[in-house]
């Protein structure tokens, strides 16, 4: 059992990696699409966000049906279509094909990170859990480092239609690998004796009475939002400082290292720390970075701040899934659901913040583009700071029931 829980959380962990990576493949190649489809700042934001939109608008349906007709066999069909529509974006030359093609590859995203994370949650135990969310996170992070290495140095060197076409057969063996994966069964009941789920609350009720269900929410809004306005205005910025491709490419690889050691980090203290204060912290810190981003930094500067950035925001990614499952459980929603709730949130700040950012630093600048981000995720914060309150409220009432029915019990006794 344990041997098959070890290879399902490597094919989930694996089929995130190949998402992010064709997600992120595009940011070194903005600049050259800008130009060669005649793009302009914010046409360039809307194809960006394209795959976020297919996510927004699929997410919440996958989870629905994962629930219902299976994860498993979602995500292998998801996979083999994933194979097909890879190597598409090399054949798109204007502005609505990118746009179409980068709206089919996001529907990938939207079963792999909806259904593929609730076939996993489904056939694990829910003490470990967490755990398994956190290694599909750790190994997310290598997309990063993969995306803008193959948008960057590899198509320079081999050029798009090769990268893509070998892309895409080695997401076909990975489909392959999922075909011959059994599907979730019944999970082993946790070691601390947990009750079995739920899973008929509505999801708008078990988010508002939740308060992790709903801080995880809002965390990977928060981050989605911060990440989509950084992988638009960057490049674009870099270029206009004399940057070649492959060098946008070789400086986003370097964040993603530096962010890929917090998250291997985090893995092995995410059932040690409190998440919601984590996740407080880390935001916190992002919003630090924004504001030094407003001060209009040397070229070397910002590059730091980029790194520094994407680190501070690196926990709320491995924190925001086992906030989302354990709430999930707490208020009685089904896995499939609330993953795809998430999913779904996730979309929205990936697609908007792009859109808005590229909309508002054509009208105005950049500064503003990452002032209007702060106010934002200053607000997030906030919110989250109200939902651990409520969340300690909550531990010390049980605390309270738990210890009355102790004495009373010893009394009876």
């Amino acid at each position: 059992m344990r041997n098959a829980s070890t290879r399902l959380t490597a094919l989930v962990a694996t089929l995130a990696s190949l998402d992010l990576a064709l997600w992120l493949v595009i940011v070194p190649l903005l600049p050259a699409l800008e130009q060669e489809a005649g793009l302009s700042k914010d046409q360039a934001g809307i194809v960006l966000a394209a795959y976020s939109a297919s996510v927004l608008l699929a997410s919440l349906p996958v989870g629905h049906l994962s629930d219902r007709l299976g994860a498993r066999r979602m995500t292998v069909a998801a996979a083999f279509m994933f194979a097909a529509l890879a190597p598409a974006l090399a054949f798109a030359d204007s502005f609505g094909e990118l746009v179409a093609v980068r709206f089919g590859q996001g529907l990938f995203s939207a079963v792999s990170w909806t259904a593929g994370l609730a076939w996993l949650t489904q056939s694990q135990p829910v003490d470990r859990r967490a755990r398994s969310l956190a290694t599909v996170n750790v190994a997310a992070a290598l997309a990063p480092l993969a995306g803008p290495i193959l948008g960057g140095p590899v198509v320079a060197a081999f050029g798009l239609g090769v990268t893509l076409a070998a892309f895409g057969a080695v997401v076909l063996c990975v489909a392959v690998w999922a075909l011959l994966e059994p599907g979730p069964g019944r999970p082993p009941p946790a070691a601390s004796g947990d009750a079995p789920e739920r899973t008929g609350t509505p999801l708008l009720a078990g988010t508002r009475s939740e308060p992790r269900l709903r801080a995880s929410m809002v965390a990977i809004g928060l981050a989605a939002s911060t990440a989509g306005v950084i992988q638009l205005l960057a490049p674009l910025h870099l270029d206009d400082q004399g940057f070649s491709q492959s060098e946008i490419g070789w400086v986003f690889t370097g964040t993603a290292a530096a962010s890929m050691l917090v998250t291997l980090t985090m893995r092995r203290l995410t059932d040690r720390v409190d998440r919601l204060r984590t996740a407080i912290r880390s935001l916190s810190l992002v919003c630090g970075v924004l504001g030094l981003l407003l001060l209009g930094l040397p070229t070397g500067v910002y590059v730091a701040a980029l790194v520094a950035l994407t680190m501070a925001q690196a926990p709320v990614w491995v924190l925001s899934y086992p906030l989302c499952s354990e709430g999930a459980q707490r208020a009685g929603v089904g896995q499939g659901v609330a993953m795809g709730a998430l999913n779904t949130v996730w979309a929205v700040g990936a697609l908007a913040a792009p859109a808005a950012a590229g909309l508002i630093a054509e009208a105005t600048s950049d500064r503003a583009a990452y002032g209007v981000a702060l106010a934002v995720v200053l607000g997030g914060v906030a919110l989250l700071v109200q939902a651990r309150r409520q969340d300690q409220r909550r531990s010390a009432s049980s605390a309270g029931v738990v210890t009355g029915r102790r004495q009373a019990n010893r009394s009876h006794t």
